[in-house]
C-alpha cells in the first residue's frame, strides 16, 4: 500500500475539480471555502 506525495498532490487537484462542480451553488465565498475545507477533512 504504497502512496507519496505525488499521490497527495493528484487527489488535491482532483478534489479541486470536484468542488468547481459545484461550487456555483454557493451565493457567498465563505460557504465556498467551508465547502472545501470540509471535503479536505473527510
Amino acid at each position: 500500500m504504497g502512496g507519496g506525495l505525488a499521490d497527495v498532490r493528484l487527489w488535491a487537484g482532483e478534489l479541486g475539480v470536484v468542488h468547481e462542480r459545484f461550487v456555483h451553488r454557493f451565493n457567498r465565498e465563505e460557504p465556498r471555502e467551508s465547502a472545501l475545507a470540509y471535503m479536505r477533512g473527510l
